[in-house]
């Protein structure tokens, strides 16, 4: 999943991460839910791979 600065730098229902404000990194999706995306829930533990 692509890192992106904010929602306008990917394409419509494409998933990515990003740091919020509080300096945590947060997955979202443009103009969908991240959890329908990536058939996921609140809670479920993800793992980045560097």
């Amino acid at each position: 999943m692509p890192w992106a600065r904010n929602f306008a730098a990917v394409s419509t229902g494409s998933p990515f991460w990003y740091v919020n404000a509080n300096g945590l990194v947060e997955l979202a999706a443009n103009r969908a839910r991240v959890c329908d995306v990536l058939d996921i829930e609140i809670g479920t533990p993800v793992r980045f791979l560097v």
